[in-house]
């Protein structure tokens, strides 16, 4: 099993040559900000789950742009005996809120053992990069196919989604 994760994958391709002692705070604070001790992430197997995931983690988002995803292996995880647990997500792809895990019981030991998966996986070019075009048609589809509740959308996603209606 995998995870996902929204990350700016220019601020930890910046930081690839240093240790992760070295590395740009903004990597760290800006794509690895916690509450309450916890990461969000979106669990996925199958490439089927990837695409919903994916799914509900746009249709998580406050506005439409463009955005970097980094899958991250489960067993890394548990390998470094960081803490997994089971939580409905915030989306509004309310179908597949059960996709959620938050990595929980976080400090700054633990969180920085997840910032060396997520460095790995962009050191490896393991990353996913969904541009606003794309990200627009995907919320389009979810909500034509009835897997996005369309009113739990924020107003500034239904505005560009209106707008991008409106060109087409």
């Amino acid at each position: 099993m995998k995870f996902i994760r929204k990350i700016s994958l220019a601020k930890w391709t910046n930081s690839l040559e240093s240790d992760i002692d070295g590395f740009s705070a903004d990597a760290i604070t800006g794509c690895l900000r916690t509450t309450e001790n916890t990461l969000s992430v979106w669990k996925c197997e199958t490439e089927e789950e990837i695409e919903q995931s994916t799914l509900a983690l746009l249709a998580s988002q406050t506005r439409i742009d463009k955005l970097d995803i980094v899958k991250i292996d489960r067993g890394d995880v548990e390998e470094r005996k960081l803490s997994v647990v089971e939580s409905p997500g915030h989306t509004a792809a309310e179908v597949y809120a059960n996709n959620h895990a938050d990595i929980a019981g976080l400090n700054i030991d633990s969180l920085r053992l997840f910032a060396e998966l997520v460095k790995e996986e962009v050191a490896n070019g393991r990353s996913i990069r969904i541009g606003k075009a794309d990200f627009i048609k995907r919320l389009q589809s979810g909500i034509a196919k009835g897997v996005i509740v369309e009113s739990a959308l924020t107003k500034e996603i239904l505005a560009e989604l209106e707008k991008a209606a409106a060109k087409s």
